[in-house]
């Protein structure tokens, strides 16, 4: 009966370590999909920031040509004055 007895005593903890083990993979699996939700959270962000910087970029340079066309009309005007 002793080495019975032992025999149930190694199933017993080998079935307690195949438990925690599955506990374990149960958790890191959630962590896994926690991370994956952040990370598409992150990415749409991310994706967000450059979609404005592009459009603020374009923006700028709208504002720069207009810039442009007034310091050139400005000009014209200034270099005209006194020339009749």
């Amino acid at each position: 009966m002793k080495n019975e007895d032992r025999v149930l005593e190694l199933l017993m903890q080998m079935n307690s370590r195949l438990e925690n083990l599955e506990n374990g993979q149960s958790r890191l699996e959630a962590s896994q999909k926690k991370l994956e939700t952040g990370l598409t959270k992150l990415e749409a962000k991310v994706e967000r920031g450059f979609e404005d910087v592009n459009y603020n970029i374009k923006q700028i340079w709208k504002d720069l040509s207009v810039l442009e066309r007034r310091i050139v009309a400005h000009e014209q005007e200034f270099h005209g004055v006194g020339i009749n």
